[in-house]
C-alpha cells in the first residue's frame, strides 16, 4: 500500500453541520500531511462546495479512484450518492459517518428516538464520559412499521411513500419512488457490510450499538468563531431554531406573553452568531439528531441556552448542561420550562454563570475533534 489518500463524500451547495464537518474533517487529515479529498455527492444540489467552507484546507476530487491506498469516509445521508465511490473502494477502507441520526434512509434511524438506557440528562458521579447507551428501540416514537426493513419490491415501495411523504409525491413521479426504493435496499446493504462506523455524538454511539450491535469510533466536530461587533445585549428576547421544533414554540408564547421570541432562520453565519451574541436566551426544542450547533454556539456568546430533552439533547454527555436547564420531554414540558425561562430573562447575569462549565466544555471542542481525527487515523490504517 502506497501513501493513504482519504476521499470524503460531500453534499456540496448544502450550508449546515454536516457539511462542514465533513470539509473540518478534510482540513484535519490534510493538516497531518496526509491527502485529502471531497468527492460531491452524485445527484446533490452542486459540485463545488459553498463558499463558506473555503475557510478550510481542501482539494475536489469528482471521484476516487480504484487504488490500494484510497479510503471514502460518507456520510449516513445517501449511500446510493456515492455508488461509484462504495464500489471503487473495499469495506476495510471504507468508513461511514453518522452525523445526523434521523436524516439517514434506514428506516430504524429515521424512526429512532432513544430514550431508555444510561444516556441521561445528569453526568456520572465520577465526570467520566459514559460508553455508548443501550437504548430501548421499543421506547422510539413513532414505532417502525412491521414492514419497514423488508427489501422485497412492495414494502419497499410502501417505505419510500412513507419516507418521501404525500407534499412531495403529489410533485413527483413513479420514477422517484422507484428511485427512492433502491436507495433504500442499498442502503441496508452498505450498513449491513463490514464497513467502519464514526459518529458525531453520543447519541448517534448508541444508536450504532443498541440498534445495529456496531461500535462508531467518535468524531465530533467544532465551532467557527467569527469575530462579531459586540452589541448591548437585549431584553426578553429568546431564539429558537426556526427549521426545529418550532411547532412548540406556540405553547411557551401563550405561558409566557411577555419574552419576545424570534426564530434563527434564512440567515447567514455571521448574521446567526450576532443574534446569538445579543440575545437573553436561546431555547432548543427541536428533535437533534446530533450534536447541534447551535446550543454551542448560543454557550460561545456567552448566552444562556436551555434545553427541551429530545433526540441527543437526551444525552448530558453532548451537552453537559446543567439539569436545571434540561427539561424533559413529557406532556408538562412546557410548564416546566416555564419557570426556567422565567428567571433566565429576569437574572441572565446569574444564569450566565451557572452554565459556565458548560461553556468551558464547549471552548474545548476544537482540541477534542483534533484528538479524535489522530484516533480514528491509527484505527483506520491498521485496519487494511
Amino acid at each position: 500500500m502506497g501513501f493513504p489518500k482519504i476521499y470524503v463524500a460531500s453534499p456540496n451547495g448544502a450550508r449546515t453541520g454536516g457539511p462542514e464537518g465533513l470539509h473540518q474533517f478534510a482540513d484535519a487529515v490534510r493538516q497531518r500531511g496526509i491527502e485529502a479529498f471531497m468527492v460531491p455527492l452524485y445527484n446533490f444540489r452542486g459540485r463545488r462546495p459553498d463558499p463558506e467552507y473555503d475557510i478550510y484546507d481542501y482539494e475536489v476530487a469528482e471521484r476516487i479512484p480504484r487504488s490500494d491506498d484510497s479510503f471514502l469516509v460518507t456520510s449516513e445521508v445517501s449511500p446510493l450518492e456515492s455508488l461509484r465511490e462504495l464500489r471503487a473502494t473495499p469495506n476495510e477502507r471504507t468508513w461511514m459517518w453518522w452525523l445526523s441520526v434521523h436524516n439517514s434512509p434506514d428506516p430504524r434511524a429515521r424512526y429512532f428516538r432513544g430514550k431508555d438506557g444510561p444516556c441521561l440528562s445528569v453526568p456520572r458521579p465520577d465526570g467520566a464520559p459514559r460508553d455508548a447507551p443501550a437504548f430501548d428501540l421499543a421506547a422510539g416514537t413513532p414505532p417502525i412499521p412491521p414492514d419497514a426493513l423488508d427489501v422485497k419490491l412492495f414494502p419497499l415501495v410502501r417505505e419510500a411513500n412513507r419516507r418521501m411523504g404525500p407534499m412531495r409525491l403529489r410533485n413527483g413521479s413513479a420514477k422517484a419512488v422507484v428511485i427512492e426504493a433502491a436507495a433504500l435496499r442499498y442502503n441496508k446493504h452498505v450498513i449491513e457490510s463490514s464497513i467502519g462506523f464514526m459518529a458525531q455524538s453520543v447519541y448517534a454511539q448508541g444508536f450504532c450499538a443498541s440498534v445495529l450491535g456496531r461500535k462508531a469510533l467518535p468524531m465530533t466536530d467544532y465551532l467557527r468563531r467569527p469575530e462579531i461587533v459586540t452589541r448591548p445585549r437585549l431584553k426578553n428576547v429568546v431564539l429558537y431554531n426556526g427549521a426545529k421544533g418550532y411547532s412548540k414554540v406556540p405553547e411557551l408564547i401563550e405561558l409566557l406573553p411577555d419574552i419576545e421570541f424570534r426564530p434563527i432562520q434564512n440567515m447567514t453565519y455571521l448574521q446567526v452568531c450576532e443574534a446569538l451574541a445579543e440575545a437573553t436566551a436561546y431555547v432548543e426544542l427541536g428533535v437533534m439528531p446530533g450534536r447541534d450547533r447551535l446550543p454551542r454556539e448560543a454557550a460561545h456568546f456567552g448566552t444562556p441556552v436551555v434545553l427541551l430533552c429530545r433526540g441527543a439533547a437526551y444525552c448530558w454527555d453532548d451537552f453537559p448542561l446543567d439539569a436545571k436547564f434540561r427539561i424533559a420531554d413529557e406532556p408538562d414540558w412546557a410548564i416546566r420550562m416555564k419557570p426556567v425561562l422565567e428567571e433566565v430573562v429576569a437574572n441572565s447575569r446569574k444564569a450566565i454563570d451557572e452554565q459556565q462549565a458548560f461553556r468551558e466544555w464547549v471552548a474545548g471542542d476544537r482540541d477534542r475533534f483534533g484528538a479524535e481525527v489522530d484516533h480514528w487515523l491509527e484505527v483506520a490504517l491498521k485496519r487494511t
